[in-house]
């Protein structure tokens, strides 16, 4: 945990304000970087951020993510830094980064700028979104799959994949009325 010494005054108070949000930086499970605005230069970042791109600190701290290779869409990259130089703020765009090792990750990316000691900075923010991309389009491509249609039956939807859809077929000479479909089709009794 960090601490500060007890010591009284202004320099106290900012020091401690300055340890309470490099703690929130360091703890935020969503990637978080600061860069300078006039190049590009990557200055801080925690390390949800490293883990998300696949680097060290060493790698990115110094470097911009043009160098880095970062932007899987690079018209992405700079249409990011035109609107935040026009003082834009950025809320939850989607976009597309690449990790050092190649993987393309699925983000949704936040930043506004800030002027610091005579400087702009952009402070971003990248939040992964590759699993619940990755489970959207399954379930679009389910969805567009013959099997995946909606079984009716006697005035009722149920899913392809209850337990109703799977193993009831329609059977005629079945006294008590029953009916069971195919499994491989359920849009029509047989």
């Amino acid at each position: 945990m960090n601490t500060v010494p007890p010591r009284e005054g202004h320099d106290h108070r900012l020091l401690e304000s300055q340890l309470r949000l490099q703690t929130i930086l360091n703890l935020s499970p969503v990637g978080i970087g600061i860069t300078r605005l006039s190049d590009g230069v990557i200055e801080d970042c925690n390390e949800s951020f490293l883990e998300l791109l696949g680097y060290s600190r060493s790698e990115v701290i110094g470097r911009t993510s043009r160098e880095l290779n970062a932007w899987a869409d690079p018209e992405g990259r700079a249409q990011v830094f035109e609107r935040l130089v026009r003082g834009e703020g950025i809320r939850e765009m989607a976009s597309r980064i690449r990790r050092r090792d190649g993987e393309i990750r699925h983000i949704r990316f936040s930043a506004a700028t800030t002027r610091m000691a005579g400087e702009n900075y952009l402070i971003g923010t990248m939040r992964d979104v590759t699993t619940e991309f990755r489970a959207e389009r399954d379930r679009i491509a389910a969805e567009k799959a013959p099997s995946a249609r909606a079984c009716h039956f006697a005035g009722h939807r149920f899913s392809p994949r209850s337990r109703f859809a799977l193993h009831v077929r329609f059977q005629p000479e079945n006294p008590a009325g029953k009916q069971r479909m195919h499994r491989s089709s359920c849009r029509r009794p047989v």
